[in-house]
């Protein structure tokens, strides 16, 4: 576990996103720590229209950054065009957290999230995206992702060897 890092327990891994934080895991300065393959449409067991973009919640070992944005330049080379043609937009980044009384000294958390951006403009002729189309956007890019990883990885064991 990464030193500072706040432990939560999650009930699984959505198999939608399970090749990606298995990926992640295995760069050896990341530990994941949440994951959400993404929601779409109406939720019978809630009662509520859900539109919630995939992400995976990780630490990067404290100092590390540099070979994490490393990482970052990958995950852009294979996801810029989706972000350009698409309506995709994949996020990679860091937040801090901090919570009184329940995690005293604020945290940092890195991400990457993928949203799908249906087309909004007042007078436009392209509908926004049905739920189908945003999953299949939403999986698209997370392939994207998993590819980039792979190569990063691959990188990294060239290098060691």
């Amino acid at each position: 576990m990464i030193a500072n890092a706040p432990v939560r327990r999650h009930r699984g891994i959505d198999q939608g996103v399970r090749g990606l934080v298995r990926l992640l895991n295995e760069v050896p300065y990341i530990e994941t720590a949440s994951s959400c393959h993404g929601h779409f449409g109406f939720d019978r067991k809630l009662g509520i229209v859900r539109d919630e973009p995939a992400e995976v919640l990780f630490y990067v070992r404290k100092g590390l950054e540099a070979e994490f944005e490393t990482l970052v330049q990958v995950v852009l080379k294979h996801t810029m065009d989706m972000q350009v043609d698409e309506d995709v937009w994949v996020e990679v980044g860091m937040r801090w957290y901090g919570v009184p009384g329940q995690f005293p000294v604020p945290y940092r958390q890195h991400y990457v999230r993928v949203s799908v951006v249906s087309p909004f403009m007042p007078g436009s002729e392209q509908a926004p995206y049905s739920d189908i189309q945003k999953r299949r956007l939403t999986n698209m890019a997370i392939g994207r992702l998993e590819e980039a990883v792979t190569e990063y990885l691959d990188v990294m064991d060239r290098n060691t060897v």
